[in-house]
């Protein structure tokens, strides 16, 4: 029958147990794996109970410690889980299922073995491009980072601002300094807003900060969280010179548009992409805001054209869209 690995989850594996795990397996991964919740575990800004399950199964992943071949359960969770629809929209994307009371598992066949080794391949994303929509404060960068909570290997490509101490004096632009518009040195709430994202993530994740995102999507072969799509294109805006109405600033961002879609359509590799939501508010008194919203609805309604899934998050609920 093979090696069948009960995992009651007391915390991420450490470097420790997953040794401990491959010397024990021998280097043959298991036929299943099965993987139970967090006793009494409190789940902070929207996070799904079972998230911890499915960083496990990607340091298990990384490490070789599960293969294709094993079929990865999670047992506990009916009742527990306080997000039924995000955990439906994650498990074909964690590459895992949830256990049911009762339930016999076929670890024999080969249609086992092909459903399994099928649903691991589709780590990363539902079925390669997926783009998350939602207001502010919505939970949509959290969702966003638990459909990729499984897998071994991710990028998270941020494009907006950097955290910069403001207490920091030297690493503030001097008089003849150019600052990035991806910087925000003095503005202590964004620079909060930011490290509170970046202590949600997964330590193994890397993170690169930059609004030129067209290489990282076209070349970069592992799963990429792009968050977000709105400040990418406050960036660009920026840069083009659209706030001072500067000659060709249109064509130039139409440029940039294109550069992106073609980035975003020929990619092959896991992409999950947030954005913003900015239309369904009032219309913004300044024109500089008007523009803004326009242009963003725009672009999102062309990723979202390019994606195979979209998901909308409201008030921390989740809806699917259809295509």
């Amino acid at each position: 029958m093979g090696t069948v690995v009960w995992a009651p989850q007391v915390g991420e594996p450490d470097d420790v147990v997953v040794e401990a795990l491959n010397r024990q397996l021998g280097g043959q991964a298991p036929r299943a794996i099965y993987l139970g919740p967090v006793p009494n575990a409190a789940a902070d800004d929207g996070e799904m109970p079972s998230v911890g399950c499915a960083r496990t199964l990607a340091r298990l992943r990384a490490a070789g410690v599960i293969g294709p071949g094993t079929r990865c359960v999670l047992l506990g969770f009916g009742h527990r889980e306080t997000h039924p629809a995000r955990l439906a929209a994650c498990l074909p994307v964690w590459g895992a299922e949830l256990g049911a009371l009762g339930q016999t598992l076929d670890l024999e066949s080969d249609g086992a073995a092909a459903s399994s080794a099928a649903a691991v391949a589709r780590v990363g994303a539902t079925a390669g491009r997926v783009l998350v929509l939602g207001g502010s404060g919505s939970g949509k960068s959290a969702f966003a980072e638990q459909m990729l909570s499984a897998a071994p290997e991710v990028v998270y490509l941020a494009t907006g601002p950097k955290p910069t101490a403001a207490e920091d004096v030297s690493s503030l632009p001097g008089p003849d300094d150019e600052q990035s518009p991806t910087e925000h040195p003095e503005d202590d709430e964004w620079n909060a807003r930011v490290r509170k994202h970046q202590d949600r993530r997964p330590a193994w994740w890397s993170t690169l900060e930059t609004i030129d995102v067209v290489q990282p999507l076209a070349e970069d072969g592992r799963a990429i969280l792009l968050d977000s799509v709105g400040t990418w294109l406050s960036g660009v805006l920026d840069r083009c010179g659209a706030w001072d109405d500067r000659p060709g600033w249109r064509e130039q961002l139409d440029a940039d548009v294109e550069e992106l879609l073609q980035a975003w359509t020929g990619r092959s590799a896991p992409l999950v992409a947030v954005s913003d939501e900015v239309g369904w508010s009032i219309v913004p008194a300044t024109e500089s805001g008007r523009l803004f919203r326009d242009q963003l609805g725009r672009l999102n309604a062309k990723l979202a054209d390019a994606s195979e899934d979209v998901f909308v998050v409201v008030a921390g609920r989740l809806l699917r869209t259809d295509p």
